[in-house]
């Protein structure tokens, strides 16, 4: 399952991010496809009345969704029309176009080594003002890890308990963040199927320890999530100047639609939690129904561009 591409496109004043691999189901389950409106019917319809009098009608439905992140301001709301959607080279039919209307789960996953120690303080305040700019409906869960992940809540609207909760982190040894990622991702897929889902990475980015999953486990499990990495990096008084971003780190964000964005700085957590938020609320979810829907279980490679 799976879709392989991603796309940079730039048009008018914006750019346009897609994930390398995004995950879709072929088969059109219930467990992979948002809990959007479907439009589409394709294929016979067969209505039957029950025993009891009700009326049920059985339809065959081929909604293939795709997220898309919209960077800087458009100088117009987009329709669905300004989008050109190319399945296996063959242009497709967009029929139905959202943005930030599905409800969306966000997962927090902060980083226990000393190096974030100094954060700690501001980042409480900061994801709390940041996860209330999130829509009521919107949902967030707090993960933390130093050499594994460890969960510290359940999904949940309550941000200020996410916030109590990381005033409460205690600094650990060592980083983990390919493990930490994965269970992310995964807690995700399970616990929000039907949702838009995002993973917000807060640490310096350094793996120092080996753990269970390899870094293109972690993006698989990211893909297959269909959760966009957005990571805040940030450095602690000992790694020094700011240099490139560890490949792995950026490798992730980038093939997922997200982005790494930098905090030098205690005060500089919530202006990059913020910027994180404001990318989730110009995302986009195109819907087409595919033309050929190939063998099942293949991957199909997809390409989004403006007109």
């Amino acid at each position: 399952m799976g879709t392989l591409f991603r796309t940079i496109c730039v048009g008018a004043s914006f750019l346009l991010s897609l994930p390398l691999c995004k995950a879709l189901d072929w088969a059109l389950s219930d467990a992979a496809l948002p809990a959007s409106p479907r439009p589409q019917v394709n294929g016979p319809s067969q209505g039957q009345e029950t025993a009891t009098g009700e009326f049920r009608l059985k339809v065959n439905v081929d909604l293939v969704t795709v997220d898309v992140t919209v960077h800087g301001t458009p100088i117009r709301e987009l329709q669905k029309d300004d989008f050109l959607i190319y399945d296996n080279g063959v242009l497709q039919q967009a029929i139905f176009l959202s943005r930030d209307r599905l409800p969306l789960s966000v997962a927090l996953v902060i980083d226990r080594s000393p190096s974030i120690a100094s954060y700690l303080k501001e980042l409480q305040n900061a994801a709390l003002s940041a996860l209330k700019s999130l829509k009521p409906g919107d949902q967030a869960v707090l993960f933390a890890f130093d050499r594994s992940p460890a969960r510290l809540s359940d999904l949940t609207q309550d941000f200020s308990e996410i916030a109590e909760k990381i005033g409460a982190i205690t600094i650990g040894q060592a980083t983990n963040i390919c493990d930490s990622i994965f269970e992310a991702a995964r807690y995700l897929r399970e616990r929000a199927p039907c949702r838009r889902r995002a993973i917000i990475l807060v640490s310096d980015n350094h793996q120092t320890v080996s753990g269970a999953h390899a870094w293109n486990g972690a993006l698989q499990e990211a893909l297959e999530a269909g959760a966009t990495l957005y990571s805040v990096e940030a450095r602690g008084n000992q790694m020094g100047q700011f240099g490139e971003s560890p490949e792995e780190v950026r490798t992730l964000a980038r093939e997922t639609g997200g982005d790494v964005l930098r905090a030098n700085s205690t005060a500089s957590v919530a202006k990059a939690l913020d910027q994180t938020m404001s990318n989730l609320r110009f995302q986009y979810t195109i819907g087409f129904s595919p033309s050929d829907r190939g063998k099942e279980g293949t991957f199909h490679p997809l390409l989004v561009k403006m007109r």
